[in-house]
């Protein structure tokens, strides 16, 4: 476990290059991260530095937030709770510092591959193949119908892996799936009533839907998915 760095509160910490990069580099280590997005991030955390933003701030934690921005950047699709399991850093933290780089140094997020996440997602829940495919057709047909407008990518990714769970058999809890994604229960659980109720009211009658789904029966099978209220 990385020791996380004292308080920068006259900026004279943070003056030596060396500890800087030896600090990108034990953090890029522990994510695996590209050096691509290693020196993303050294370039943030130098803008943060220069605006003042590291002073009164714990080096580490910021450098962590510029990480997780770079990685959003490059359409790297590590979450929030990559970082806080693996740095061992609070969530609220690593959240306040990537607002604050975000909104003061006008930096841009371009929008994930709602399938990437989907792919990480799965592969993070070690789901079968079967359910894999029968996500992404759920995800595609999420997308289709802007089910995705205005939720968080992660729990809309979450809800048909979820479902596409229950349907193939390959049982994961909405707890394993939603700590996966980087998202709570409750998001998890609103998401998936949601989707059911889309899929439930527009399913029988979609002729593109039923054929997607044709081999596993995915309509059919929803009085057995759980209570929708």
């Amino acid at each position: 476990m990385m020791k996380k760095d004292d308080v920068d509160a006259t900026g004279n910490s943070n003056t030596i290059p060396g500890r800087i990069s030896d600090k990108i580099n034990a953090l890029g280590t522990s994510l695996h991260l590209t050096e691509e997005i290693m020196y993303a991030t050294e370039y943030i955390y130098k803008k943060a530095k220069v605006s003042g933003l590291v002073r009164g701030r714990g080096t580490y934690v910021v450098l962590a937030a510029a990480a997780y921005i770079a990685c959003k950047q490059t359409g790297v699709a590590k979450t929030m709770t990559d970082f806080t399991s693996i740095l061992h850093i609070g969530r609220r933290e690593l959240a306040r510092n990537y607002r604050l780089l975000i909104g003061k140094l006008s930096l841009t997020i371009p929008t994930n591959d709602p399938f990437v996440l989907l792919d990480k997602l799965a592969n993070n829940c070690e789901v079968r193949e079967q359910t894999r495919r029968q996500a992404n057709i759920l995800m595609n047909y999420s997308l289709r119908n802007d089910f995705h407008l205005g939720k968080n990518p992660m729990s809309i990714a979450g809800s048909a892996l979820y479902i596409a769970c229950e349907t193939t058999s390959d049982r994961r809890s909405q707890k394993v799936i939603a700590q996966a994604a980087g998202i709570t229960s409750v998001t998890l659980a609103n998401r998936v009533k949601d989707l059911k109720k889309l899929l439930c009211n527009s399913g029988n009658n979609n002729k593109d839907l039923s054929k997607d789904i044709n081999r596993t029966s995915l309509i059919s099978s929803f009085n057995g998915l759980g209570s929708l209220n």
